[in-house]
């Protein structure tokens, strides 16, 4: 499953973002999902830097709670209250950057070695790394910040996580002052929304809200401000992605706050309460592959609603649905059933004009087969979509089974391919408990659609429908064929067929947009298919 992923920025909570980036780490290595794109701000913006660039987390981890750890809380001391009024005077930010920008240069050593030079944005993708997103605040220009292509990604990173005062002040750079991105965009998920179809869903790390507290003077009033800001654009890109797709990283760990470094540090120290979070985040990621893996493949009322055939969200979906045609045709095609009847009704609404019932609709298709079990129970049927995967998918069909009396059994739809038949669109319904022998016949029905199915019908005078009678066991006792057309449209005739002894049915003309012609066929024995052309 391809993710992109978005890191909320948070100073000191780098710890908790390097636990959840670690976690998605390992279940990459694992090849449990892919990560095509990461966004990040600030702390977020760090974190998503090192994933990128397949830092190995875990040392990093192992650097920050030892000496690696200690030298960067040395460098940011805190400072006096003379130093601080002095440097806020003075235009000079409160710490500088320079031990911050080290530590990174040493941690994306090993990626800058590869590429030759202090690496890019266009670097990573071409080095086959995920795409970077960084935001940062250009205070110059009143707007989000975010570079890309041949910009330098340390520095980038730099200007994220610049708060002001703290590392960037007004005399910070020379055309442009950059500055923290949480200004404007703590949780960047807007580039990634962008490419949700061909980079994969958004999942978001993020943080709880800081509760109300009571501003006690400049210093509170400051950062309330500061605060309001960011948690009104973070809880909109929540509410952007809904709450599935947004993990709470602090929701177990209220300890470390924004600028609680030695918290921070304790918290990577201890392997338990660190291993514990990285554990919940892969949890949380397992379940949500879980639901996703289900959704691709059935959607809550049956409908399959990505083209999985053509057009897979993922290669791990179209993996999924070779093997259930390949599980259905070596462990489920062979049990035989008797056909009872099966009807077919055709309406073809691409002979609609303008004006008309029908026009710019699609064609429906209308299957039901009353079948019983012989010998062994069934578990599983396979059902052919009418548009194959040369023609327009539509994400619109449904399936059911009605029971004998005393009988239950529930169903479970799944996409699958045909083996020999590699155009073709199926579906595999999977029966719980199977379809017991001895018990009455079930029906099981498709409504299906799909579009110009009968053009040729009009522009040739000419057209074919087809059937499969799959496992059919015995004579099949009724086929019936029923062919739909708006009333408009010429008379409809049956032309050649492999059965012989198709009749016409005699039809009741009650709906006013349409007529309709019938063919039906009895005892049919030792045909795996029926086709008939159509005249009009």
């Amino acid at each position: 499953m391809q993710v992109q992923l978005a890191f909320q920025g948070g100073g000191a909570k780098l710890a908790l973002l390097l636990a959840a980036a670690e976690a998605t780490q390992e279940m990459e290595e694992a090849g449990e999902i892919k990560v095509t794109r990461i966004a990040g701000t600030s702390a977020g913006a760090i974190v998503g830097t090192l994933l990128a660039c397949k830092c190995d987390l875990a040392r990093v981890r192992a650097g920050l709670a030892g000496e690696e750890g200690r030298k960067l809380l040395a460098a940011y001391q805190p400072i006096s209250r003379i130093a601080t009024v002095r440097r806020f005077l003075g235009g000079r930010p409160f710490w500088s950057e320079d031990p911050l920008k080290a530590w990174l240069v040493s941690q994306c050593d090993a990626f800058s070695r590869t590429v030759g030079h202090p690496f890019t944005f266009d670097d990573l993708p071409r080095q086959g790394r995920p795409k970077l997103v960084i935001v940062a605040t250009n205070l110059s220009a009143g707007r989000r910040h975010e570079p890309s292509g041949t910009a330098d990604v340390i520095g980038s990173v730099l200007a994220s996580a610049g708060l002001p005062f703290c590392f960037r002040t007004w005399r910070s750079g020379s055309q442009e002052v950059l500055v923290d991105g949480g200004l404007c965009k703590n949780l960047p998920v807007e580039t990634l929304l962008r490419h949700q179809d061909e980079d994969g869903r958004v999942l978001a790390f993020t943080f709880n809200q800081p509760r109300p507290a009571t501003l006690r003077g400049l210093k509170d009033f400051l950062m309330a401000l500061l605060d309001a800001a960011i948690n009104d654009s973070v809880q909109s890109a929540q509410n952007v992605l809904g709450e599935d797709a947004v993990y709470v990283l602090d929701q177990h760990t209220q300890a470390i706050t924004t600028f609680s470094f030695k918290e921070a540090i304790g918290f990577l120290q201890d392997a338990e309460a660190y291993g514990q979070a990285k554990q919940r985040v892969r949890t949380w990621l397992a379940h949500l592959l879980a639901r996703e893996r289900k959704e691709l493949l059935l959607r809550n009322d049956g409908v399959i609603m990505q083209d999985l055939w053509r057009r897979p969200v993922s290669d791990e979906a179209h993996r999924m649905i070779d093997a259930v045609g390949r599980m259905y045709e070596l462990t489920y095609s062979a049990p035989p059933f008797r056909y009872h009847r099966m009807r077919v009704v055709v309406t073809a609404n691409c002979l609609a004009r303008p004006g008309e019932v029908g026009y710019d609709a699609p064609d429906v298709v209308d299957y039901s087969l009353e079948l019983e079990p012989v010998d062994h129970p069934i578990a599983a049927h396979r059902l052919l979509l009418s548009n194959t995967q040369k023609q327009q998918y539509i994400a619109d069909y449904q399936v059911s089974l009605q029971c004998p009396p005393g009988a239950k059994s529930h169903f479970e739809v799944f996409g699958a391919t045909v083996r020999t038949a590699p155009h073709a669109r199926a579906l595999v319904a999977f029966f719980v408990p199977p379809l017991a022998p001895g018990r009455g016949t079930y029906q099981l029905t498709l409504t299906d659609k799909t579009v110009n199915a009968f053009v040729d019908l009009d522009r040739a005078g000419r057209d074919n429908i087809g059937v499969e009678l799959q496992r059919a066991c015995g004579p099949v006792g009724v086929v019936e064929i029923i062919f739909k057309a708006p009333r408009n449209f010429r008379a409809v005739t049956l032309g050649t067929s492999n059965v012989s002894s198709f009749e016409p049915m005699d039809l009741p003309q009650t709906d006013p947009a349409y007529r309709a012609w019938g063919w039906v066929a009895k005892e049919l024995t030792g045909f795996k298919r029926i086709d008939l052309e159509l005249h009009a």
